[in-house]
């Protein structure tokens, strides 16, 4: 066992398991009640698929039957495109759920990771990582996306286990080549899933900065030569072929640009407004599906109590490590805990960074484009039973379990609302 390690780190209890049994339920319902086209960008993604089926290439923005999504990397439209030539033969209908069902298979691996991750950074505390681990796995967002097709729910998983793989590997200083490819293979993958990912080139070193005694500077260059290796060609071709590493001038050139105009988030009625789309996002799937529902006062309240709790018991969470990392930077003591914490904290910081900049100068990209980094907000939410501790020992259980109940009624309200939806046909016309 490395340092820092906690003894219990597989969500085996009962109620990990009735929380995994409900999520995969859940997503199941999710996966049936949204009409073909509802989810999100979903058409989009899927014309990729079949783009990639066909035509065994990356699609070319601009040409004809290429969706908008044609800027994205490959991995994902490359594994679906391999699932939808095999059940083609039963039918597209059958081809296009199987599609959808394809997120629901990781939904254990997000549930184990993100027990993992929490069980790491809050070592001993198992109602800490039970509770983050629910907020992931029930979470009416996440499971929204996770039966739709699209790339964010493999992005979501490949970034958390990135994380958790740097973690295990920065347990010693060992073999940093050898880490360095392997956790630089990781990211790439993540990246050639979503770009959004990228984000991880800058924090991944960084941690290695914070653990790596011996052999930074070989672990920095194989990471960062594994990561240019494998994703330069794929920016390159954007470049070469749109003019700019993102395609964002081919989106517009094309007339794909579907998104809002940049915000200014320097007035405070568009910073509030902001806020709030975000802060619901992370709850239920709204903008997810259309703005055909929207939450109602009680339940936003109900999300306002948990987030208010969660953001002053992270704070309380944090004045301990923040106190021990100035000392043990004096020291040269400090834990694999916190050094965990604030890697976490400053990937998250870096998405966010990069989003907001995104809206207020490029154009007002769909929230989840943070999605990579939700385990930090999870985190966050856990750390609400911190306010409650005073009372008793069985606060932290009470807390894990008003939370379930809160998510497992957003996601009855949401499937009670898609449920009756008489969608447009040409508004979300899918299968052909």
């Amino acid at each position: 066992m490395r340092a820092g390690d906690s003894p219990s780190l597989l969500p085996l209890s009962p109620f990990m398991s009735f929380v995994l049994v409900a999520g995969i339920a859940l997503a199941t319902a999710y996966l049936f009640v949204a009409s073909p086209g509802l989810a999100g960008d979903e058409p989009a993604h899927y014309e990729n698929v079949c783009f990639y089926e066909a035509y065994r290439t990356l699609p070319v923005l601009g040409h004809p039957g290429v969706s908008y999504e044609a800027q994205m990397g490959p991995v994902y439209y490359a594994l679906s495109a391999m699932v939808l030539g095999l059940l083609k033969p039963l039918g597209e209908t059958t081809a296009f759920y199987a599609l959808r069902a394809m997120g629901l298979l990781l939904i254990p691996a997000i549930m184990v990771l993100s027990y993992c991750i929490a069980a790491r950074v809050k070592p001993g505390d198992i109602e800490f990582a039970e509770t983050t681990a629910a907020f992931m796995t029930l979470n009416p967002t996440m499971l929204a996306i996770a039966s739709s097709i699209q790339n964010d729910y493999l992005s979501i998983l490949l970034v958390m286990a990135t994380a958790f793989a740097a973690y295990r590997y920065f347990g010693d200083s060992s073999s940093p080549v050898s880490k360095g490819l392997k956790i630089g293979a990781l990211c790439s993958a993540a990246i050639l899933t979503k770009a959004t990912a990228l984000f991880m080139v800058c924090a991944v070193p960084l941690y290695a900065v914070l653990r790596l005694k011996n052999g930074l500077v070989k672990f920095i260059l194989s990471f960062l030569t594994t990561v240019a290796g494998l994703c330069s060609w794929f920016f390159i071709r954007n470049c070469l072929l749109y003019g700019d590493f993102s395609a964002q001038r081919a989106l517009t050139q094309f007339h794909y640009n579907n998104n809002p105009l940049p915000t200014n988030l320097l007035e405070p009625a568009h910073l509030r407004y902001w806020l709030w789309v975000m802060q619901g996002y992370y709850w239920a799937p709204v903008q997810y599906y259309r703005d055909i529902f929207h939450a109602p006062i009680p339940m936003r309240l109900a999300i306002a109590a948990f987030t208010v709790m969660g953001c002053v018991g992270i704070m309380i969470l944090l004045a301990r490590p923040v106190r021990a990392f100035c000392a043990g930077t004096v020291s040269g003591e400090r834990s694999p805990a916190t050094d965990f914490g604030i890697f976490l904290f400053a990937a998250y910081a870096s998405c966010l960074a990069i989003y907001t900049y995104s809206c207020m100068r490029i154009t007002h990209f769909a929230p989840r484009v943070t999605f990579p980094t939700i385990i930090v907000y999870a985190l966050v939410i856990a750390s609400g039973a911190v306010l409650l501790e005073r009372y008793g020992p069985r606060s932290a259980r009470l807390y894990k379990y008003s939370l379930v109940i809160l998510l497992s009624v957003v996601n009855a309200y949401v499937l009670a609302c898609i449920l009756p939806c008489v969608l447009h046909h040409e508004n979300f016309i899918l299968l052909r």
